[in-house]
């Protein structure tokens, strides 16, 4: 009996193991199905992804295409003003040295630019009033930056702020203008009043910024001789200025005014401010 189905048996086995094996096909085919569809899933959200980043670009072209329609020609105007900023700038600060004055660091341009278009229209008085006014205003301040960066100093620059603040402006003048001189020297081991081939000495520093064309018209009063250092033979018989020869040699006998004193200091303060710019 056993024999004779045994055959029959083994056919059923191979059945059943063939089944099995479809039935494991077809969940992994069933599994895959899902893979595929999960990938196709992932494939459009990356392809919607894609849209709103092309999207997203656009955008960001279209706003900087109105930036740049908005503000294209404020752009160039400020461009072209960098262009002529030194050129301008060189301008006032020779202007206003001509008159004594030199340029803060705390001073706009417009400000600054404002006060040279001033001196240049005659309105001497009213410019120089403004000028003493806006210094007194920051003695203070003036004193300690000059100081803090001159230590060893700090004792004669004392001296001649106290000087100032009693109105002693005879003592206080010929201070500042000393200190000027002497901090040049120890700086840029240059005079400030000495001339080298009818320039002043310190225009041999100055050169050394040729390229850099805004720090030079910054310091392009150390290579103009203005009224504080002008000689005997330059200056004209009615002068009347500030001028440190006639104040140190004894020739000016009415140089102590809050005005002349208020000048020493914007001198003595720019010259500590445009030499220490380079240590920046």
């Amino acid at each position: 009996m056993d024999t004779e189905h045994s055959p029959l048996t083994s056919l059923e086995l191979h059945i059943n193991s063939l089944q099995e094996t479809l039935e494991i096909a077809n969940e992994q085919i069933e599994a895959s199905r899902g893979i595929l569809e999960r990938m196709h899933e992932i494939a459009l959200r990356f392809q919607e992804f894609g849209k709103a980043i092309k999207q997203s670009f656009e955008s960001v072209n279209c706003f900087l295409q109105e930036l740049n329609d908005s503000f294209g020609p404020l752009l160039a105007i400020i461009q072209a003003s960098f262009v002529t900023l030194p050129a301008r700038t060189q301008s006032a600060l020779i202007l206003l040295g001509q008159h004594g004055w030199y340029f803060h660091s705390e001073m706009t341009f417009s400000d600054f630019w404002q006060l040279a278009d001033d001196l240049k229209n005659g309105e001497v008085i009213e410019t120089e009033k403004l000028l003493v006014e806006y210094f007194e205003e920051r003695l203070s301040k003036i004193e300690s930056f000059i100081s803090t960066n001159y230590p060893h100093r700090s004792h004669l620059i004392r001296a001649a702020f106290d000087a100032h603040r009693r109105k002693d402006y005879a003592l206080s003048i010929p201070v500042f203008l000393a200190q000027a001189d002497g901090i040049c020297q120890e700086t840029i081991s240059q005079s400030l009043f000495i001339k080298k081939d009818k320039k002043p000495s310190t225009a041999l520093y100055v050169a050394k910024f040729e390229s850099e064309v805004f720090m030079a018209a910054l310091l392009s009063p150390l290579a103009t001789t203005l009224t504080i250092s002008l000689s005997e033979k330059e200056r004209p018989k009615d002068f009347t200025g500030l001028n440190r020869h006639m104040v140190l040699h004894g020739e000016s006998l009415d140089y102590d005014t809050k005005s002349n004193s208020v000048k020493a200091i914007s001198l003595l303060n720019y010259i500590v401010y445009v030499l220490r710019l380079r240590d920046s």
